[in-house]
């Protein structure tokens, strides 16, 4: 169990790529939802919820499971990059894979939010166990769909 959690809260290992494993994480994420978004069947909302739900369950049995160290009275481990998954997923609602221009667009209005932690998302980031560690990514989400939504429109 601890070897699945560790698999799936370190997005497939990409959250151990060598310097900024946030970026690597969100990118990992773009190239799997590009591949899901091609089977007639994808659903945007499913992927959204299921990886929000898998990554607060892995999170905490990897924060459970393995010895970290705090860091200012927090825990968050930098191969976690599950939290970037949903915060990405979340970025990409009604962006169509055929336009990456959109996509490098929310691409980066994610990372901006996640780095900068403008208010409100840096009070998520201050909540104990995986809920600080996956909310902060999944408004930093929020504000970057928001944004890469205006510009559909």
């Amino acid at each position: 169990m601890k070897t699945l959690s560790k698999l799936i809260a370190s997005g497939f290992y990409s959250g151990y790529l060598p310097k900024a494993p946030g970026t690597w994480g969100t990118l990992s994420f773009i190239f799997v939802w590009l591949l899901l978004e091609n089977f007639s069947n994808f659903n945007q909302c499913a992927v959204i919820v299921s990886t929000i739900a898998i990554g607060f369950v892995s999170t905490q049995i990897c924060l459970n499971s393995f010895k970290h160290k705090a860091r200012n009275g927090k825990i968050d481990p930098s191969y976690i990059v599950i939290d970037e998954w949903a915060g990405m997923a979340i970025s990409l609602i009604n962006v169509p894979s055929t336009n990456p221009e959109l996509i490098l667009i929310a691409f980066l209005l994610f990372r901006v939010f996640d780095v900068t932690k403008i208010w409100p998302i840096v009070l998520f980031e201050k909540l104990p166990g995986s809920a600080g560690i996956m909310l902060d990514d999944i408004v930093a989400g929020i504000f970057s769909a928001l944004i890469v939504n205006l510009i559909l429109l």
